[in-house]
């Protein structure tokens, strides 16, 4: 019951897309599509930018400093490689 009515929208947008529309398609070209082109490349790229901005200082952080219990964390990751359950996990050493 729940899924149906979470597909319900989607079912209805995708029912919008056999019928033709040549008119709506029209006038949104001469109105606004430019506008949202123009809208969705630039949040490509101020995602893209910010992913790189803060991927790259995030892992300089992680490469270049020593943090609390990064130890710790080391040893309770070795222990779940080695025990029984863990034989098959591949973890990178650090």
């Amino acid at each position: 019951m729940k899924a149906a009515l979470v597909a319900l929208p989607l079912l209805g947008l995708a029912s919008s897309l056999l019928a033709w529309r040549g008119e709506m398609w029209r006038h949104l070209a001469e109105t606004q599509l430019g506008e949202i082109v123009a809208n969705t490349v630039l949040l490509l790229l101020g995602v893209g930018f910010g992913t790189i901005v803060i991927g790259t200082a995030t892992a300089w952080l992680v490469t270049m400093h020593r943090f609390p219990l990064s130890r710790a964390q080391m040893c309770v990751i070795q222990r779940v490689k080695n025990s029984p359950a863990g034989k098959g996990i591949d973890i990178a050493s650090a």
